[in-house]
Order: C-alpha cells, then structure tokens, then sequence
C-alpha cells in the first residue's frame, strides 16, 4: 500500500488557494482538522504569552492571520457537510465540534490574551495605522 501526503497540509497552487478536491479523501478532512486545531491553539498562545508591548500587529493582525490550516481545512469540510455529506462526515463533524468549541473558548476565555487585545484597544488612536485596523479592533 502506498502512503500519499494529506492536501490539507500543502497550500493549493490554483488560482485562490481553490482546494484540490479530486485529491481529498473523507480520511483527510479529521487529521487536518485536528492538526490545524492545534497550530491555532499554538499560535494564539504565542500571541497572548509575547513579551513585547501589545502593538496592532504582534497581537490583533497576528490573530487574525492564525489558523490558516484550520481556516483552510474548516471551508472545505463545511461544505462538504452542508453539500455532500456521508456517514463518515457526519461521524467526523460529532468528532470535531467540541474540540472546535473548545478551541474557541480558549480563545475567548484567555485573560492574557484579552489583555493585548484591551491594551492596543485603549490606545488605538495611536496603535491603529488606519481606518480599517481602527475597525478592526473597535469590533473586536
């Protein structure tokens, strides 16, 4: 039996990054997302935990810029669940969601990482270096 390599875990080379569907399996979609959970849980530590001063871009662009895996991974599944599902994408969506809900509370619930969020929040007037970082950080 021949292994062959997750297209999850490369960047598609079509145009928009468009996922390469005629080389995804149904048993790619739960190591992907498991793996992408984890690289946003990592990066979202990094960014609550950096010793520097809280700035626009070592916190708010940077969280914005996590989970790219995940991001990746989670468009496609979603609609295949919504599109095209089956069993085993069901079995893996029950799998997943409270390990995604967790994730997000992590996020949510991280005092650290609420506290660089307030701190560029409460000088944003000089930390935001336009008006759509400016909005950015006002909704969030």
């Amino acid at each position: 039996m021949t292994s062959r390599a997750n297209p999850f875990f490369t960047v598609s080379p079509l145009p928009y990054q468009a996922p390469l569907f005629d080389h995804i399996t149904e048993e790619d979609y739960l190591p992907a997302l498991e793996a992408g959970i984890e690289e946003k849980r990592q990066e979202v530590t990094a960014i609550a935990r950096n010793a520097e001063p809280a700035t626009f871009a070592n916190t708010y662009e940077a969280l914005e810029q996590s989970g790219r895996l995940l991001s990746r991974v989670y468009a496609v599944f979603a609609a295949m669940t919504s599109a095209h599902t089956s069993e085993r994408l069901q079995e893996i969506d029950e799998l997943i969601a409270p390990k995604l809900t967790a994730l997000n509370d992590e996020i949510y619930l991280n005092s650290q990482l609420f506290a660089r969020l307030d701190s560029v929040y409460q000088q944003r007037g000089s930390h935001c270096p336009d008006a759509e970082a400016m909005r950015l950080v006002e909704v969030t």
